[in-house]
């Protein structure tokens, strides 16, 4: 094998690699599992896909990567069931928030929820 050959077949097997992460990047589809967010970090796009099949709370817990938007949306959001429509209670969620979402403030959230 030629050393134009061999560095073809090594440029190749790079873009494969790649391409195999792009797509698992990329593609909104999957399907994920509470299983699944204590192995890794998702996109809001799958977590939002697959909301009906995870427990807020994990979500809360694992994923580093919430945005203030989400959080209001599902694990603030009263028609979940993580969060009750008690104020106390929201507080409490939102404590627990900013604890395991370190990025976000409580600005960031009561600017959202008015």
């Amino acid at each position: 094998m030629s050393l134009k050959d061999n560095n073809n077949l090594q440029n190749n097997s790079i873009n494969d690699k790649n391409k195999k992460n792009e797509d698992i990047i990329i593609n909104d589809d999957i399907i994920i599992t509470n299983d699944d967010i204590f192995k890794n970090i998702y996109p809001i796009k799958i977590l939002e896909n697959n909301i009906d099949n995870l427990n807020l709370k994990y979500i809360l817990i694992t994923q580093k990567n919430l945005t203030a938007e989400f959080c209001v949306k599902y694990i603030l959001n009263e028609d979940y069931i993580y969060c009750k429509d008690e104020i106390d209670e929201t507080i409490a969620y939102i404590d627990a928030i900013l604890y395991y979402q370190t990025q976000l403030t409580r600005k960031d959230l009561l600017d959202l929820m008015n």
